[in-house]
């Protein structure tokens, strides 16, 4: 009897204990018991909320740590916070990440990587008065950002220029070390000012973001974010700490919206003398990749809700083609980070073959990376055994990530090669690579982002990545 009341003493001080334990959401929060990017996320909510000031490095010291402070007290009335206080916090973060079309968005080039509003800010425009500088600009004209590619000494005119501007502003800020120059102000009708410029040798790129006090934590956001490399993903991280604060949606809310997404990517034909039909993938929300050949000889082009496509840019050795879409896309793919694909790699391709013959729509198949270089050793193209057909030109190579690796571009000539060599070639197929494809882009003023997505292909291909892959049709 004795040892059952001992026992029943200690459950007594447990129970209590062992319910905290289970309600963590209630506890006081913890940096500790988030990883990297978690911390993140916090930081660029903290950013948004207009609490936090300071790059989004992932080191919650004591910065953030008063960030939090600052919103929890002005929101709850709380000077310690707690992790259910985040709620809000990261809901708000999340909703308005989605609303403006946020990605990480990486430049080969200029090493360089930072968080871009895609629905926002539209472009680039290009100026053809100085080809060295690209525009972007939101439809109320309130944001604005342009991207200069000059020398190390033009760069730093630019910021004695700001600097000069910025004399009313008590509160300006400059910084400047062997590879970086920053400045930011706000001019006396509160308009903000960000300006970052970056060294590489004698060359600079200056980074020059504008927005009217409405905007003030968008351009915040978008300069927390700017680093060397290629910055990681400020999406939610799945099964993290955070995720777990906050209610998914309803699954058949979520299931009608992907299935909306899914129509919405395969409408009727377009009405019209179609010549031929070809594949193309979204890399933002308004320009697509595809094959130089599929709009080779093309009176004009649609999508097949027939919005028109201009063309961008053209490389017909390469075989690429970027176009630009008359309406935004609410999906567009990510480029694998990987830049070379690995010997043996499983992927997918996805696209539109025999599109006006057989009507079958999208259609996925599955192979191998299995050759590192094309016919007579060329190292722009990879060879695949993933089975392609006519139509699916243009179309993407997906990694097991679901991101792209790689542009459809080529398959063997079968009845050639049966008269060279009395035999039928076996699923050899050609691809252009990562690396020759973001210097494309690059080299068009293209924004792109690059990153691994954290999928798993194993199961489907999620209708995001589906809905980003269209047929593209060539009219007479």
């Amino acid at each position: 009897m004795r040892i059952w009341t001992m026992v029943l003493a200690l459950l007594a001080l447990l129970l209590p204990a062992i319910g905290q334990a289970q309600d963590w959401t209630r506890g006081e929060f913890d940096a500790r018991y988030l990883n990297a990017q978690e911390k993140r996320v916090v930081q660029a909510a903290l950013v948004l909320s207009g609490d936090y000031v300071g790059f989004l490095d992932g080191d919650w010291g004591k910065g953030s740590q008063a960030a939090l402070e600052r919103y929890t007290h002005r929101v709850f009335g709380s000077d310690k916070p707690t992790f259910d206080q985040l709620r809000p916090l990261l809901t708000a973060f999340e909703t308005e990440w989605e609303a403006d079309g946020w990605a990480i968005t990486y430049s080969n080039a200029q090493n360089i990587s930072y968080a871009h509003p895609f629905f926002l800010l539209s472009g680039p425009q290009k100026d053809p008065a100085d080809p060295g500088k690209l525009t972007f600009g939101s439809s109320d004209q309130g944001l604005s950002l342009y991207i200069y590619f000059h020398t190390v000494q033009e760069a730093i005119g630019f910021h004695d220029y700001a600097m000069a501007k910025a004399q009313s502003d008590p509160q300006r800020y400059s910084s400047a070390s062997a590879d970086r120059l920053i400045t930011s102000f706000t001019y006396p009708n509160g308009t903000v000012a960000y300006i970052r410029s970056n060294r590489s040798g004698a060359d600079a790129v200056t980074y020059s973001i504008m927005g009217s006090d409405g905007y003030r934590v968008i351009v915040a956001l978008m300069a927390s974010s700017m680093q060397h490399g290629n910055g990681a993903d400020l999406g939610m991280p799945p099964g993290s700490s955070l995720a777990a604060l906050l209610d998914a949606p309803p699954q058949e809310t979520a299931r009608k919206t992907e299935d909306a997404a899914q129509v919405a990517a395969q409408p009727a034909t377009p009405s019209g003398a179609i010549a031929s039909t070809g594949t193309g993938f979204f890399v933002n929300t308004a320009d697509l990749v595809t094959a130089a050949h599929v709009i080779e000889g093309c009176g004009s082009l649609q999508l097949a809700d027939g919005a028109a496509l201009s063309v961008v840019k053209v490389d017909a050795v390469l075989d690429l083609a970027v176009l630009n879409a008359a309406e935004p896309s609410a999906h567009w793919l990510l480029l694998s980070p990987e830049t070379t694909p690995h010997l043996g790699e499983a992927v997918m391709a996805l696209g539109y073959p025999y599109l006006g013959t057989l009507g079958q729509g999208q259609t996925v198949t599955s192979g191998n990376v299995s050759a590192l270089q094309g016919i007579d050793g060329a190292r722009d193209r990879i060879m695949i055994s993933a089975p392609v057909q006519p139509g699916n030109s243009g179309g993407p190579l997906l990694d097991g990530t679901g991101a792209a690796i790689g542009v459809v571009v080529a398959r063997v000539d079968d009845l050639k090669m049966l008269e060279t060599t009395g035999t039928l070639p076996q699923n050899m197929n050609f691809a252009v690579p990562n690396a020759p494809l973001t210097a494309f882009l690059t080299g068009a003023g293209v924004m792109f982002s690059t990153e691994a997505t954290g999928a798993d292909l194993r199961n489907g291909v999620p209708k995001a990545v589906t809905a980003a892959t269209v047929p593209i049709y060539c009219m007479n």
